[in-house]
């Protein structure tokens, strides 16, 4: 891969690019990169979110596999389109495209697979069996890669190396930081209550990765009627969220965000 720019312009170059690649700042324009390369090639997006905000951004560009896209749908934009194909999707939809080529008779493992936000598949593997179930057609591609802008463990970068993996770090043209404020406590519903008491005409994202623990700061913070969650949409979630009465649709001044 090449580093050719900062954001809003293509930063890594990933053609013929056998291999993982550390970004070391989101939102660089790695996955628009893919999107607009010279080949087919299918996308793998942790979180749906992602699909959603590129098909803003990029509307056209590419076919998004997500619930309620049928089979017959990606067939006909196969067929259909004349171009380079690119398809995105999330682990949980995978299969959908792996079913449409079978019905074609076209070889998936010729297209080029981009895994995003890799990091994922470790942090995410003990309650999302598909998105560790993928890795066996992702390993079968003729050429792919994977790209997270979290930091690579020595460990990963070992096991990266035993799949002849190259490993690119993108080196930026400036130094990208921000300044955060860091509160140690061993009270912790306590230091967000005086936190979100000091300015209540102000709106808060509070990440967390547990529904239960939001649903009790919510309750030990009476903060119900101002509070949102968002999370994934499984069924055990919803129920979760059902019980609670916190199926919201109107914005609200605190929005707490769950597993995506």
């Amino acid at each position: 891969p090449t580093c050719i720019g900062q954001k809003h312009r293509p930063v890594v170059g990933f053609a013929g690019f056998h291999g993982a690649q550390a970004l070391y700042r989101p939102n660089c324009g790695a996955t628009t990169c893919e999107i607009n390369s010279p080949r087919n090639s299918i996308i793998i997006e942790p979180n749906l979110p992602v699909i959603e905000g590129k098909e803003i951004s990029m509307k056209g560009k590419f076919f998004p596999v997500k619930n309620g896209v049928k089979v017959k749908e990606i067939e006909d934009y196969l067929k259909s389109t004349s171009g380079y194909k690119k398809l995105m999707t999330t682990p949980e939809s995978f299969h959908k495209i792996k079913e449409t080529f079978e019905q074609v008779g076209e070889n998936i493992y010729n297209y080029f697979m981009l895994f995003d936000e890799c990091h994922k598949i470790i942090n995410d593997a003990r309650f999302r069996t598909s998105i560790t179930g993928i890795l066996e057609d992702f390993f079968k591609c003729k050429e792919r890669s994977l790209i997270s802008a979290s930091p690579f463990s020595s460990e990963d970068i070992e096991l990266f190396k035993q799949q002849n993996f190259s490993i690119c770090n993108t080196k930026l043209e400036k130094r990208y930081k921000k300044d955060i404020t860091v509160i140690s406590t061993n009270n912790t519903v306590q230091v967000l209550k005086n936190i979100l008491s000091k300015n209540t005409s102000r709106e808060y994202f509070i990440f967390l990765n547990s529904i239960d623990t939001s649903l009790q700061l919510i309750e030990k913070l009476g903060i119900k009627n101002e509070s949102n969650i968002y999370c994934s949409g499984d069924e055990h979630n919803k129920n979760k969220l059902y019980r609670n009465g916190l199926f919201f649709k109107q914005c609200r001044r605190i929005s707490l965000f769950g597993r995506l």
